[in-house]
């Protein structure tokens, strides 16, 4: 976790630097971008940990992922103000958000089709395997059949 946080860290850095030295926004997608995926890995490990039974063996990696949550939400609302004030909007913020919040249910849903559809192929492939070991066993049943009735 403490690497994750480190490439977090570095790629806010720039992030910063760009802003700071009065950048456009526009410029700084990529790697905006690129921090915000890096944001939303480890938040989704830091739900995850949280989720585990058992946590009391695993406090030392719990707390890793609260300090990289909260150095998070530290550089998050930097950024807000950072980027309100060089776009001057009260809402660019709250944009960006909606449309991370899109990207991520987006990506939610695109994986959960592709779970679907790799379950359905699955079943597809037990299905035929079973349909196939079915008709051979009907046609040993009927070749055994007439080897003993004798043709």
């Amino acid at each position: 976790m403490l690497a994750e946080l480190a490439a977090i860290n570095s790629a806010y850095q720039v992030v910063r630097n760009l802003v700071s030295n009065g950048s456009e926004l526009s410029g700084c997608v990529s790697q905006i971008s690129k921090w915000a995926g890096l944001v939303e890995q480890a938040e989704s490990k830091h739900r995850q940990e949280r989720t585990k039974q058992g946590a009391m063996g695993e406090l030392e990696q719990a707390l890793e992922t609260w300090q990289t949550v909260k150095r998070i939400q530290e550089q998050e609302e930097e950024l807000r103000n950072m980027i309100i004030a060089s776009s001057g909007n009260l809402n660019a913020w709250n944009d960006i958000v909606s449309i991370r919040t899109k990207i991520r249910k987006d990506k939610a849903n695109r994986l959960k089709k592709q779970e679907d559809r790799r379950r359905k192929i699955q079943e597809n492939i037990a299905i035929g395997t079973l349909i196939f070991i079915l008709a051979g066993s009907v046609v040993g049943a009927v070749v055994f059949a007439l080897i003993l009735m004798g043709f």
